[in-house]
């Protein structure tokens, strides 16, 4: 006859392969079910939308607006003369008074607002720079703005 720490024991030792083998049972992966043949079926997704852009740029926009072409400068003074605010718009170019960028991706941003972007080369350095253009109403003042600073300029003659 056995006695009562003898069954303790066994009692024990059954929990602990019973939940052992449990724990072994959920590390394997679930078994993969049964195709008979056919290829595996899947309830139907709904097409996700695609989120239209903001403001798109007009189609074919690879250069500069004509718009924005020309000599800008700080006041009608500073047009006549050599000035640090001078600022010369070409389709592709920015040229400042000691930098120039080659624009490489121009964008609408607005109504009357573009942003200009590519390498910049000036006083022995060179970056990649983004610079937001905006044209008054009137086309005669232009606004950029480059890292949070706005400067403001006027169409030369």
């Amino acid at each position: 006859m056995r006695s009562l720490s003898e069954d303790k024991e066994t009692s024990m030792l059954r929990t602990f392969v019973l939940v052992a083998g449990l724990g072994l049972a959920a590390c394997q992966p679930a078994a993969a079910p049964e195709l008979d043949g056919a290829p595996p079926t899947s309830a139907p997704v709904a097409p996700v939308p695609e989120t239209p852009a903001a403001s798109p740029p007009p189609l074919g926009m690879t250069a500069i607006p004509s718009q924005y072409l020309g000599k800008w400068d700080a006041d009608a003074v500073e047009c006549k003369q050599a000035s640090i605010m001078t600022l010369t718009i070409s389709p592709n170019e920015l040229r400042f008074h000691e930098a120039i960028g080659e624009i490489e991706t121009v964008s609408a941003d607005g109504a009357n607002a573009i942003k200009v972007a590519g390498p910049f080369d000036g006083e022995g350095e060179t970056w990649n720079g983004e610079l937001r253009l905006e044209l008054s109403a009137d086309g005669n003042t232009l606004s950029t703005t480059s890292n949070g600073t706005v400067t403001q300029r006027v169409r030369c003659p």
